[in-house]
């Protein structure tokens, strides 16, 4: 096997059975980052007190063991039994994951609800849920907002619970362990804010485009690029046309796209990717 931990989600990942068995602690980053430069379609590996050696065809490179390193994988206690879960999961992850707080003083915004067929989080001044296709959840799950970033760059297919944890299998068996947290608090009924009554309004789908151009110009306040769900913009709806609006410490941006609309005028502001993601599904 192959751990990472970081104390807030462990992987565990199976290796071919012809690999010979040893056991040393490396940094992961400078580790992933070498093999995935490496062209090479396989590679040896040898490990001496101080280093494990990476061997190709033409690169040797030794990278330092960590001594001190204890992988606390005893207190992960895996379940042997995994429950299905649907096609659509990351999906459902992605779509929530713009919405998710970062204040730690509400700790509940920072996480996402997954509760029986949804999967679901406010920040307070936003609120969304994703419908699942049938009931998964038989027990509300606070998966942090950090740690589903993580979940949704693998292909996860099964899941289980037990106390202070859930864990994801891929199809390849790999798994992944994610701390939850507030089992004993109750998530805010958002029906009543995501069940309202209002007028429907076709946004033109040229207003993808729009969205991404804009997204360039977003920029923190200390001027590094943030992450995609991050990136907010803002969109004015007025008589026939619709103004996307982005803006950061390199600039601002703004372009109108055309569309159908004589309504009173409307102003919102939004996730570039979240807005894009939906011009697709419809």
């Amino acid at each position: 096997f192959v751990y990472t931990y970081n104390d807030e989600v462990s992987v565990c990942a199976v290796l071919p059975d012809a690999m010979e068995e040893f056991e040393c602690a490396v940094l992961a980053k400078d580790f992933g980052t070498l093999l995935n430069k490496m062209a090479d379609e396989e590679i040896e590996l040898f490990q001496s007190d101080a280093a494990l050696s990476i061997v190709s065809k033409r690169i040797k490179a030794d990278i330092v063991i960590e001594q001190e390193v204890k992988m606390p994988i005893d207190e992960i206690n895996i379940p042997e039994k995994f429950a299905a879960l649907p096609d659509d999961f990351v999906v459902a992850l992605k779509s929530c994951l713009p919405i998710v707080g970062k204040d730690m003083s509400k700790p509940l915004s920072t996480c996402l609800h997954l509760c029986e067929d949804r999967v679901e989080t406010s920040d307070v001044d936003r609120a969304g849920r994703y419908m699942l296709a049938k009931p998964v959840f038989k027990k509300a799950v606070y998966l942090p907002g950090t740690s589903a970033r993580i979940v949704t760059r693998f292909s996860v297919k099964k899941f289980a619970v037990n106390t202070g944890w859930i864990h994801f299998e891929c199809k390849d068996g790999t798994i992944l362990s994610c701390r939850t947290y507030y089992e004993n608090q109750e998530f805010a009924d958002l029906t009543p804010l995501l069940e309202q009554e209002g007028t429907g309004i076709s946004l033109p789908s040229a207003l993808s485009d729009a969205l991404d151009r804009s997204g360039i110009f977003v920029h923190s306040t200390d001027g590094t690029e943030v992450t995609m769900e991050d990136k907010h913009v803002k969109i004015s709806i007025s008589e026939n046309w619709c103004t996307v609006r982005g803006e950061g410490t390199i600039g601002r941006y703004e372009e109108k796209v055309r569309m159908s609309y004589d309504g009173k005028p409307i102003a919102f502001t939004t996730s570039a990717e979240m807005l894009a993601e939906a011009l697709e599904k419809n």
